[in-house]
C-alpha cells in the first residue's frame, strides 16, 4: 500500500513539473515573438523611437528661472545692506574693594573720650559743650546743651573706648558702632545724707528713672522734731541709707541714657585701692538687656566726709559719621544706645561612641592615647614620628604635666577610625589646668598613629 501511493505521489509531483515546464516554454516563445514582430516594424520604418522632450516653455521651468533670479536679487539686497558684526567676549574680574576706615575709627575714638566724660563745675561742662562743636553738626550740639545739667551729681571719666563695627553706608556715611567704659564717681556728703533720710531733699529727677523710684519731691516730716537723743540712730540711718542709694541703682544708668552690656569686670587700680577706708563695700551687679549679659561693679567707700560711689560699667552706642572728598568728618547722628552681637544658638556636632567599634580596640585606642599625649608636651619632631604622620602634630615645648583624659568618644567616619578627646594638662607655670581638644583620625599598622588632626 505504502508504494502503491508513493508512487501516485511522485506520479502528481512529474505532472506538476511538466505543465510548469510548459507554461514556461509558452512565456518564452511569446516573448520571442513580440520582439521579433517590434523588430521587424522597426526594421520596416512601422515604429518610432521614444523621446523625451523637456521645453523653456514649460511652466515648471519657468518656475525654477524665477526663483532663482529672486535668490540671486535678494543676495545682491543684503551684500549692500549687511551690517558688519563681531563677537567679542569679555571677562570681568570683581575685585573686592577694601574700604581704610582707620580715618573714621580714629575720629570716632576721640569723640567717645570727649562726649563721655564731664565734670561738675560749671567751666568743665562750657569746656565740654565747645569742644564737641569740632566734631559734631551745629544741630546735635545744640541738642546736647543740657545733656549735662547743674544738678547732675555724677563726675565720668572715659577709660576705653573700643569700635565693634563700622559699616559703609555709601555717600561717604559711615556707621560705627562702639563701646565705652566709664567711670562714674558720685559723692554725697552727710548733710546731704541727713537731708535724704530725714526726707528735706527732693529726689534728682533724671533721664531714667529706676524702677520704684518717685520723681516727685520727698514730703517734709518735720526735721526739726529729730532731738539729740536719737543722733546716734541718725547716723545708723544714714548709712543704711547710703546703701539704699548703691544698691538701688539711683543714678546709674542717667544723663546719657547707655544699656550695660558684655561688661568686664575689671580690678580697682592702685590710687583707688589707696583712697578707700576701712567701711568700704564692693558687689558686683549683673544687667541683663534682652539677650545680653553684662556686669558692673560698683564699689562704694564709706568716709566721715560722707560716702563716695565709684561705677564702672561698659555702655554700646551707635553713630553715624560724615566724610567729605577732602577727609573732613563730622557725626551726623548722635550716640544711641544699642545693643551687640550675642550667644550664637550654633550647636556644633556632637560626637558619639560606636557601638561597632569593640572593647578590645577601644582599649587599645585608649592606651595609645595616653602613651602618646602624657610624652606630648616635651615630645621633639623625631619623636613624634613614631606617633604621628609628619606635620601633623605640632611642636609644642609646654611645661604641661598630663593629667588625663576627659571626655574621650571613638567612633566610625567615612571608614576611618576617629577620636574625639578633652586632654586635661596641668601648667606649671600657671598654676591651673589647661583643657585641650582634639579630634584625631586614626591608622592602624604595626601600631595606631594619628594621621590628621582637628
Amino acid at each position: 500500500m505504502k508504494n502503491k501511493q508513493e508512487e501516485k505521489r511522485q506520479s502528481a509531483a512529474e505532472r506538476v513539473e511538466n505543465i510548469k515546464a510548459f507554461v514556461r516554454n509558452k512565456k518564452q516563445q511569446l516573448h520571442e515573438f513580440r520582439t521579433k514582430r517590434h523588430q521587424k516594424k522597426f526594421e520596416n520604418g512601422e515604429v518610432d523611437l521614444p523621446v523625451f522632450r523637456v521645453g523653456p516653455n514649460k511652466k515648471g521651468v519657468i518656475a525654477l528661472w524665477a526663483l532663482m533670479g529672486a535668490s540671486l536679487a535678494f543676495g545682491v539686497y543684503k551684500n549692500f545692506t549687511a551690517i558688519d558684526k563681531e563677537t567679542i567676549y569679555e571677562t570681568t574680574v570683581v575685585e573686592a574693594e577694601v574700604t581704610d576706615t582707620n580715618a573714621v575709627e580714629s575720629f570716632v575714638e576721640r569723640f567717645a573720650y570727649l562726649y563721655h566724660a564731664w565734670g561738675k563745675g560749671q567751666s568743665d561742662r562750657n569746656s565740654r559743650q565747645e569742644a564737641l562743636g569740632g566734631y559734631m553738626t551745629e544741630e546735635l550740639v545744640n541738642v546736647n546743651n543740657n545733656a549735662v545739667n547743674s544738678d547732675c551729681p555724677t563726675v565720668a571719666e572715659v577709660e576705653n573706648v573700643r569700635i565693634c563695627e563700622v559699616t559703609d553706608l555709601e555717600n561717604g556715611n559711615f556707621e560705627v558702632r562702639y563701646s565705652v567704659v566709664q567711670k562714674l564717681t558720685e559723692t554725697i556728703d552727710a548733710e546731704s545724707m541727713a537731708s535724704v533720710v530725714k526726707k528735706e531733699l527732693s529726689v534728682v529727677a533724671t533721664s531714667q528713672q529706676t524702677e520704684g523710684t518717685e520723681p516727685d519731691s520727698l514730703e517734709d516730716t518735720g526735721a526739726g522734731e529729730t532731738t539729740g537723743s536719737n543722733e546716734s540712730a541718725g547716723d545708723d540711718e544714714i548709712v543704711r541709707a547710703a546703701d539704699d542709694i548703691v544698691d538701688a541703682g539711683t543714678f546709674e544708668g542717667t544723663q546719657t541714657g547707655e544699656t550695660a552690656e558684655d561688661i568686664a569686670p575689671e580690678d580697682m587700680s592702685t590710687e583707688n585701692m589707696e583712697d578707700m577706708t576701712s567701711g568700704q563695700e564692693s558687689e558686683v551687679q549683673k544687667v541683663r538687656t534682652g539677650e545680653q549679659a553684662g556686669i558692673s561693679s560698683v564699689t562704694t567707700i564709706e568716709g566721715e566726709d560722707g560716702t563716695t560711689t565709684i561705677t564702672r560699667r561698659e555702655s554700646f552706642y551707635m553713630v553715624t559719621v560724615h566724610m567729605d572728598e577732602t577727609g573732613c568728618m563730622v557725626i551726623t547722628k548722635n550716640p544711641t544706645a544699642c545693643g551687640v552681637y550675642g550667644k550664637s544658638a550654633y550647636s556644633p556636632k556632637q560626637y558619639q561612641n560606636d557601638s561597632s567599634i569593640g572593647t578590645e580596640m577601644t582599649t587599645d585606642i585608649q592606651d595609645f592615647l595616653n602613651t602618646f599625649f602624657n610624652l606630648y608636651p616635651t615630645a621633639t619632631e623625631k619623636e613624634l614620628v613614631y606617633y604621628a604622620a609628619p606635620g601633623v602634630m605640632d611642636v609644642i615645648n609646654a611645661d604641661f604635666v598630663y593629667d588625663g583624659l576627659s571626655g574621650t568618644t571613638i567612633y566610625k567616619e567615612d571608614g576611618q577610625i576617629k577620636a574625639h578627646v578633652y586632654v586635661r594638662y596641668l601648667d606649671q607655670t600657671a598654676k591651673m589646668t589647661q583643657l585641650s581638644e582634639y579630634t584625631l583620625t586614626l591608622e592602624k599598622g604595626d601600631n595606631w598613629k594619628i594621621v590628621k588632626a582637628e
